[in-house]
């Protein structure tokens, strides 16, 4: 993860624990599994998928022959009809959650009725491991892969009532068009670009807008690059897909300004192409033009905030007493603009950041002063240069922005 510059893990098929043993795993060798996956990731979030078994992925009692298994008893359907292998999971979920940035998602959601279901099965869940002394998080957020066009057209109820969304363009787009993806002689009619795929994604992200919950994309159609630009401009701010493919996306939405990605979705909504193909002529035909690195940055932020927090607030120089009042609305302040970047409030606003950055530098210069007056220590002096120092390189070298 580190590694490919990723920000977390924003899809961990757990049905790979099962195909990979052959059988199903007990509670404790899926906590020991998802522990140590949540533990690695340290302070970076990871969304654990429950079992997502049938269709083409089939293993031990799920293997019974369907004469259409994705349109069959799978994924959230086959847990809801075996408690004991739910239960199971989502238990070694919860307690592994403690270890942890953990969210749970529920994929192939369909009706209202089955995201209840789901809800109202982990409540149960926690009850148990709270009777039985079992530490675990009792504040899981737990989500919906949009991924059927049933569930994204009533995105505005399943929003209500889930902390988050994951669009799974890819089953999102062959249920769309009934088409198998894998099969050549249809594969053309698999169309991640096509107007009605675009349209169902900006109904969901306005949905989620609307309940104010955060929605990633999951799938290829993240990791292409004019997609991406077109998922960033129709106001996705989470991208998942595999690693290695992270770094060319990475530097494509840092190298093109957030303003051109919306002139691309205006001039598509204004158009309104009628296929696939001429949603990508007329994306060809509105080229976006390069901008300078974005200094708006969810990282240069944590690493002022790790600064003033570590070197300020809990110095123990003869003039920290002095430093307290000064660093803590300073962090407060930082740490509100990284939130709004983190948001999407702000993504291409380098006068505001520049400003906002200069507006602190003259407040730890008072506090110098304030420093001198009361004739504090050279040492919490000297510390509060360093930080004017930091701030002044974080604005003569911003880092590029980290998108999710």
């Amino acid at each position: 993860i580190s590694e490919h510059g990723a920000q977390g893990i924003g899809l961990y098929r757990t049905e790979y624990l099962w195909i990979g043993l052959g059988r199903e795993p007990t509670e404790e060798e899926q906590f020991r599994a998802y522990s140590e996956v949540v533990c690695a990731c340290r302070d970076k979030p990871v969304t654990l998928r429950v079992l997502d078994i049938g269709g083409d992925k089939m293993v031990g009692r799920s293997h019974v022959h369907e004469a259409n298994p994705f349109l069959g008893n799978r994924s959230v359907r086959y847990l809801l009809n075996n408690r004991a292998t739910f239960r199971a999971q989502v238990r070694a979920i919860l307690r592994a959650a403690v270890m942890g940035d953990c969210s749970l998602m529920y994929p192939m959601i369909t009706t209202l009725e089955e995201l209840r279901a789901c809800r109202a099965f982990v409540a149960g869940c926690k009850r148990e491991l709270e009777e039985e002394g079992v530490p675990f998080r009792k504040n899981v957020p737990e989500g919906v892969m949009i991924e059927i066009p049933a569930a994204a057209l009533q995105a505005d109820r399943l929003a209500a009532e889930c902390d988050f969304f994951s669009l799974g363009t890819n089953d999102l787009v062959q249920y769309t068009f009934a088409v198998d993806r894998g099969n050549e002689s249809v594969a053309h009619l698999y169309q991640p670009l096509n107007p009605v795929i675009l349209k169902l994604i900006n109904h969901v992200v306005q949905a989620a807008r609307r309940h104010d919950i955060p929605v990633c994309v999951c799938g290829e159609m993240a990791s292409d690059p004019l997609a991406a630009l077109i998922l960033v401009g129709l106001g996705i701010r989470r991208l998942s897909m595999s690693a290695n493919l992270i770094p060319r996306i990475k530097e494509l939405i840092c190298r093109v300004a957030y303003f051109d990605m919306q002139r691309l979705v205006d001039t598509l909504r204004r158009e309104d192409p009628a296929t696939a193909a001429e949603v990508a002529e007329r994306s060809r035909a509105t080229p976006p033009t390069s901008s300078t690195p974005n200094p708006l940055s969810t990282a240069m932020f944590d690493r002022l905030i790790s600064f003033l927090r570590e070197t300020l607030w809990r110095s123990d120089t003869t003039g920290s007493k002095w430093l307290d009042p000064l660093v803590r609305p300073l962090c407060f302040i930082i740490l509100t603009a990284r939130n709004c970047i983190r948001d999407g409030a702000m993504l291409h606003a380098s006068a505001l950041t520049y400003i906002t950055m200069l507006a602190i530098v003259p407040v730890l210069a008072l506090g110098l002063t304030s420093l001198k007056a009361f004739g504090a220590g050279d040492l919490a002096e000297q510390k509060l240069l360093g930080s004017i120092e930091t701030i002044v390189g974080a604005l003569d070298a911003a880092p590029d922005p980290d998108p999710e």
